[in-house]
């Protein structure tokens, strides 16, 4: 079983491995880079919660800690933060980042946030785009429910449509009709995947089922610089992970040189003025137990 679009399905045994191998390696290798192009995004999404000081806080889909480790700061030593991910590689990280900062009210856990018990509730419940890839979200958002105090507050960031964020299918675009490259199909409307709550009605309906109230849906739009050294991150990392990588797989070396310049010319093509610009659009969502 391969993992080809980055994080899915969560409770399926498959792709959890796959995240705790060749994949979670490689959105590792990644961390330091993403965690500073999305820092801004997540720091949205943690004033929308507002933690309060003392606080016991729940971070789903924590990846390598830094969001963790940010809520850890934001309701102080008498407060904690637990980081939940299904990826050892990334765990890892976040367990050395922890001990770096020096802060001792931080702790992961390596679970399916579908279904685990963490043996204790939470005051606020956050995630920064690690809600969008459960199998059953319905399900997913009830379990978060459960782990949350009564009146406990939710609160986390998810991308706009593909048509929102045009940059994310620049790969794809690249790719699409080249000789010798298959990439695999679009994931359907709602499957699991980085637009599973594009449609703010669907994620009401989702968080209302789930038994969380009060949903807010707010619409947030930046612009992310990408300078050479981060398209050359860009598109090393295309050829390693997600559609493009499992098209490339069995692909000679003359069709993957072809294929990373595509990649790269694909992404230029976002210059504006002498810049590479992306424009993001996310939801910031909260709402209540």
């Amino acid at each position: 079983m391969s993992c080809h679009t980055g994080p899915v399905s969560l409770d399926n045994a498959g792709q959890i491995e796959c995240w705790s191998g060749s994949v979670g390696a490689s959105w590792a290798l990644a961390a330091d880079r993403m965690d500073h192009e999305l820092h801004r995004l997540g720091v949205i999404a943690m004033d929308a919660l507002a933690p309060a000081a003392d606080s016991k806080v729940l971070d789903v889909g924590c990846g390598a800690g830094a969001t963790t480790i940010e809520l850890a700061r934001r309701v102080g030593a008498s407060g904690s933060a637990m980081g939940v991910d299904v990826s050892a590689p990334l765990l890892d990280i976040a367990r050395r980042r922890a001990i770096g900062s020096g802060l001792g009210n931080v702790t992961f856990l390596q679970a399916d946030a579908q279904d685990m018990v963490p043996g204790t509730q939470f005051d606020a419940v956050f995630s920064r785009f690690g809600v969008m890839f459960f199998a059953d979200p319905v399900a997913a958002f009830a379990n978060l429910r459960s782990c949350a105090t009564p009146g406990g507050r939710l609160g986390f960031v998810c991308w706009q449509s593909l048509a929102d964020n045009p940059w994310f299918g620049a790969t794809s675009t690249a790719l699409n009709g080249m000789a010798g490259v298959q990439l695999p199909p679009p994931p359907d409307s709602g499957d699991p995947g980085p637009f599973a709550l594009a449609a703010p009605g669907r994620i009401r309906q989702i968080l209302h089922d789930a038994g969380w109230r009060d949903a807010q849906v707010h619409a947030e739009v930046d612009e992310l610089y990408l300078d050479e050294a981060a398209i050359d991150e860009r598109v090393d990392f295309a050829v390693r992970h997600g559609p493009a990588a499992s098209a490339l797989a069995d692909a000679a070396s003359s069709v993957r040189t072809q294929a990373a310049e595509r990649i790269r010319a694909a992404l230029l093509a976002f210059d504006r003025d002498g810049k590479v610009r992306y424009r993001r659009a996310i939801w910031v969502v909260t709402a209540q137990a």
